[in-house]
């Protein structure tokens, strides 16, 4: 599950600009478990969104369209539970 359940595509495409790649947020997809989330830039339904990222495993897929290249990223979201215990360590 995605702590929070915050879809905030603006900092997903925030994340991507800061790639330093000079990309064109009006063509920006992404998807959220093969479920178009945001087309051409423009999120679409946010409550539907949420509801996506409740399993325990998500997947989320951006596209550019820009190019044929791709890649593939596995990461983990780590709740502030989580955080505050592993602070503690030395």
């Amino acid at each position: 599950m995605c702590y929070g359940n915050n879809p905030n595509f603006g900092r997903i495409a925030a994340a991507c600009g800061a790639s330093g790649y000079n990309l064109d947020t009006e063509k920006i997809d992404i998807y959220l478990n093969k479920v178009p989330a945001v087309r051409n830039g423009v999120a679409l339904k946010s409550r539907l969104a949420c509801g996506l990222l409740r399993p325990s495993e998500i997947s989320v897929e951006i596209n550019l369209n820009t190019g044929r290249e791709s890649a593939l990223i596995f990461t983990s979201d780590l709740s502030a539970k989580y955080l505050k215990i592993n602070a503690a360590y030395n």
